[in-house]
């Protein structure tokens, strides 16, 4: 009896102690690289990605996403079909890249605003870009496990910068006014790692 009480006791003491442990030093923070965060997250800013709430993507968003992203990445994959002045993408190279991009795929291949749809393809008209937008992580606003949420700057650049988008906005103001990127909007970007991967499963305007 007294040795069953006293094993109870230790027991005890050692569920109390761990629980402590783990209250003050919590799990290992994952480590965050603001170098490769920022140029995932311009990936979605260069495209003009439109917001969503997190882990509330549409197929719609995805969709044009992920053919604005082909276009600006590989160009060269439009084929061009007949004396049509329009190039056209397969709906299966559009869902490989909502994957690498969300985690997920399209559910219904559908026309949008911006892309019609027909015969598995989407199409197309050739234009040239006028700037770009760029992406600076200012703060990590949530850390849980494999979700973590950012606030993030967006910057326009005209066509004629050509300097680092990891620059300081400080270190702008030596260029000419009209060559200096310009503070767009803040975000709040949900993100899911998967092992080395990352996955875009919010976007929302914070201003």
């Amino acid at each position: 009896m007294f040795k069953s009480m006293i094993k109870f006791f230790v027991k005890s003491a050692t569920l109390c102690a761990l629980a402590l442990a783990a209250s003050c030093f919590g799990s290992p923070e994952r480590e965050i690289n603001k170098t490769e965060m920022d140029d995932f997250l311009t990936q979605f800013s260069s495209v003009n990605v439109v917001d969503f709430e997190p882990f509330k993507v549409d197929d719609i968003t995805m969709i044009d996403f992920s053919v604005s992203r082909l276009w600006a990445d590989s160009s060269s994959k439009f084929k061009q079909i007949g004396d049509d002045p329009e190039l056209y993408i397969s709906d299966n190279a559009v869902n490989r890249t909502a994957k690498r991009f969300f985690g997920k795929k399209i559910s219904v291949h559908q026309t949008t605003n911006f892309y019609d749809y027909e015969d598995g393809k989407y199409k197309v008209m050739p234009a040239d870009g006028a700037g770009w937008t760029f992406c600076q992580t200012d703060s990590t606003l949530k850390l849980n496990g494999d979700t973590a949420v950012f606030s993030v700057n967006v910057y326009d650049a005209p066509s004629t910068y050509d300097g680092d988008l990891h620059a300081t906005p400080e270190s702008w103001s030596s260029l000419p006014e009209d060559e200096r990127p310009e503070f767009v909007k803040k975000m709040k970007a949900t993100v899911v790692f998967s092992g080395n991967k990352y996955y875009l499963v919010g976007w929302q305007n914070i201003d």
